[in-house]
């Protein structure tokens, strides 16, 4: 278990959101295409006429900045690009389960909806499970059990052994805490 071999293993199953950065790069590359345009046409002394700059600045100096459409126009498209901005720079939650391999020149990985699935898998070989279900979240699986039992006194306890063994032999990075809510009918 080395920390390059995990540090790799994580690096490459990194999410990335693509199309929020794409979205973002293009407007801003098409904003600053157009300021640019504006600036450098003006100062070579013909500005560029497709912007109708008369017909904006008639507008802009009818509107006062208090005008409250005006206000909500621009609250709307601050908001819609701040959202922008940080979707294209937070990751998003990752498709699959990095694995500890031990060579940093190889990766392993699972589907978290698999990892998930065997671990439920695990929780309903405990006798009295009827069916489970396990959510992954943050380094944390969270396991829902329904019984028929009407005594579930060690059952939570059995199926968090069960459902910690199960990760221990799949030697995830970063290790999950497991958390149990039995259910009874």
């Amino acid at each position: 278990m080395t920390s390059a071999a995990d540090r790799a293993a994580v690096h490459a199953f990194r999410p990335r959101r693509t199309l929020p950065a794409v979205l973002t790069a293009a407007l801003l590359a098409v904003i600053g295409t157009l300021v640019a345009i504006a600036v450098i046409s003006g100062a070579l002394g013909s500005p560029a006429r497709w912007i109708p700059y008369k017909g904006l600045l008639a507008w802009a100096s009818a509107t006062p900045w208090q005008d409250p459409a005006l206000l909500v126009g621009a609250a709307i498209v601050t908001l819609l690009g701040i959202w922008l901005i940080v979707l294209a720079l937070r990751p998003g939650r990752p498709g699959m389960v990095p694995l500890h391999t031990g060579d940093p020149e190889s990766i392993m990985g699972m589907r978290r909806r698999s990892f998930a699935r065997s671990l439920a898998h695990a929780a309903e070989e405990v006798m009295g499970i009827d069916r489970a279900k396990v959510t992954i979240g943050d380094h944390r699986a969270d396991v829902t059990a329904h019984t028929r039992l009407h005594d579930t006194g060690e059952l939570a306890e059995e199926v968090r052994q069960a459902v910690t063994q199960r990760l221990e032999s799949f030697d995830a990075i970063g290790g999950y805490a497991v958390r149990v809510n039995i259910r009874g009918k």
